[in-house]
């Protein structure tokens, strides 16, 4: 992860740019409202290199941000088409983990009130909890 973290600054000729407090390059946001995974800088992902045709997301605010970099998530139980993410430099509310994305694959997501599981072929390979605000938040592995 450290490494990705460096290959990125050094693309953006730029440093480390911080996340808010209780949101960490380790946990996405379970989302069924984005159509990809939509990444912070310090994501782990592997196979990270600059992106040849960026693309670009609006934000709740009307703002657009652009992508700078592919890569795959660092979760090896799933199809490659399932890993793809793209890095924003500009994300810094959560990264986001496409639950569409990864139902189109092959994936089951359940949510409760408190939890969501994401099993493939009847294996669990996610979980994670429901936080204060109301938002799904899956650990990503390290």
């Amino acid at each position: 992860m450290t490494n990705t973290l460096i290959t990125i600054k050094t693309h953006l000729n730029s440093s480390a740019i911080p996340s808010p407090p209780n949101i960490t390059r380790t946990t996405a946001i379970a989302d069924t409202g984005t159509t990809g995974n939509y990444l912070m800088i310090g994501s782990p992902v592997t196979n990270l290199s600059p992106t040849t045709h960026s693309i670009a997301v609006r934000m709740p605010n009307g703002s657009h941000i652009k992508s700078t970099h592919t890569g795959l998530l660092d979760l090896p139980g799933l199809p490659e088409a399932a890993r793809q993410a793209h890095i924003f430099p500009a994300l810094s509310s959560g990264s986001l983990l496409s639950i569409g994305l990864l139902c189109d694959h092959g994936c089951e997501a359940s949510f409760s009130r408190h939890e969501v599981r994401i099993r493939r072929h009847g294996r669990t390979i996610l979980t994670g909890h429901r936080n204060h605000h109301g938002l799904w938040m899956i650990d990503l592995p390290t």
